[in-house]
């Protein structure tokens, strides 16, 4: 069955966004780099999180931040994963959220462009533990800092999210945030129990 097409008003709070290479030379660099590092879904260049029904959070050169799919984000298409646990959806939003709004304070959580390069050609499967979570959110959330690229900012706020709610986060996203490209967050959640791919948003088409 092909892929059904999204719109807006079909997003939800939660929705992980997995931006497609629109042929660009800065997105072309990262799909090339993702390709030579062997990684299959190469053409996935960017991750972000759904906020409102055209609302995303991410991580950018500016840190975190956010965008409307209807005017900063028009231009780009997107393949879109659901978390199958709706509670869990409006956790990680809630924390993505949290995370816009510190760093909106204390402008601490830059973009890292060294773990971006890092994660081309990188693999993991052991997320940060409990106690490691705190710290991330201690760093965070009182303005010590916390560089992030953008599958990882992704990643470890669902890792965070799941454990907050009283899940085991390795159970729902078993990936090392540090080592995460958007092309191995893609294979993953392919193949995820946890999350199904619901669709796609065209450029241009919101």
């Amino acid at each position: 069955m092909a892929p059904k097409q999204l719109y807006c008003r079909d997003l939800r709070a939660g929705d992980i966004l997995l931006e497609l290479n629109d042929g660009s030379f800065s997105h072309g660099l990262i799909s090339f780099g993702q390709w030579l590092g062997g990684q299959l879904r190469s053409e996935i260049i960017h991750a972000a999180i759904v906020r409102g029904h055209s609302y995303i959070i991410e991580s950018t050169k500016h840190g975190i931040g956010g965008a409307d799919l209807r005017i900063q984000s028009l231009n780009y298409g997107f393949q879109v994963y659901r978390p199958r646990n709706v509670t869990l959806a409006t956790a990680a939003s809630n924390v993505a959220g949290l995370l816009l709004d510190a760093h909106a304070v204390s402008k601490n959580l830059s973009y890292s462009y060294t773990g971006a390069l890092s994660s081309v050609g990188g693999t993991g499967n052991t997320p940060r533990s409990r106690t490691q979570m705190d710290d991330f959110a201690d760093r965070a959330f009182t303005g010590v800092g916390h560089p992030f690229f953008c599958s990882q900012f992704v990643a470890l706020t669902y890792q965070f999210a799941a454990e907050q709610i009283g899940l085991d986060a390795k159970a729902v996203l078993p990936l090392q945030d540090t080592l995460l490209s958007p092309a191995v967050f893609a294979q993953h959640l392919d193949h995820s129990a946890h999350f199904d791919h619901v669709g796609y948003m065209a450029p241009k088409q919101r």
